[in-house]
C-alpha cells in the first residue's frame, strides 16, 4: 500500500511500504511525521498510522527491536 507523508512543508509521496521502512531506518521518518494512505480520514503521526514502524527506530536508550518491522507486517491493514 502506498504511503504519502509530509517533508518539511511538502507533501511526498506515494512511496510503498518497504521505501518507507527505509526511510524511517534513516531518520527520514520519525514518530512524529505525518502520514497518510487511501482509507484514512486525515494525516496522523507515524507513532499512529505505523506503530510498528516507529517502535522499530525508536526503541530507548538505542537497543535494538525484538521484532523489527517489516512491510509484510501491518496490523493497520485488515485482511
Amino acid at each position: 500500500m502506498d504511503w504519502y507523508y509530509i517533508r518539511g512543508t511538502e507533501q511526498t509521496g506515494p512511496v510503498p511500504d518497504s521505501t518507507l521502512a527505509d526511510l524511517a531506518l534513516r531518520g527520514e521518518i520519525t514518530p512524529e511525521t505525518l502520514l497518510w494512505r487511501a482509507g484514512m480520514q486525515d494525516w496522523a503521526p507515524a507513532r499512529i498510522a505505523a506503530p510498528e514502524l516507529t517502535a522499530a527506530v525508536s526503541a530507548p536508550d538505542g537497543a535494538s527491536c525484538a521484532t523489527p518491522w517489516s512491510p509484510s507486517r501491518q496490523p493497520w491493514r485488515s485482511s
